[in-house]
């Protein structure tokens, strides 16, 4: 199985230790998709090539307020795709 994570430049630490044991216990492949600069609503799109996605949701990669607009393309996307949010902080 393949995951993408997304998660801000905050989070770096924590989604490589995660990734490390999903591998580890699950045997589970993960794809990083560190959103530098940008909100998670720009680049999660990156991942959905991946069999499951986890979004990582902080103050950097999901600032507030949140306006739908931002996430159409997440919530349009449709079934196939199981997508997860964590948030953090």
């Amino acid at each position: 199985m393949h995951l993408a994570l997304c998660y801000s430049v905050r989070q770096k630490d924590f989604a490589r230790a995660l990734a490390a044991r999903l591998r580890r216990n699950l045997d589970i492949i993960c794809l990083d998709i560190e959103a530098d600069s940008a909100p998670i609503s720009e680049v999660w799109e990156q991942g959905s090539a991946s069999d499951a996605l986890l979004l990582m949701l902080d103050a950097v990669s999901a600032p507030g307020p949140v306006k739908r607009t931002e996430w159409a393309g997440l919530l349009e996307h449709g079934a196939g795709l199981p997508i997860a949010l964590l948030e953090l902080e």
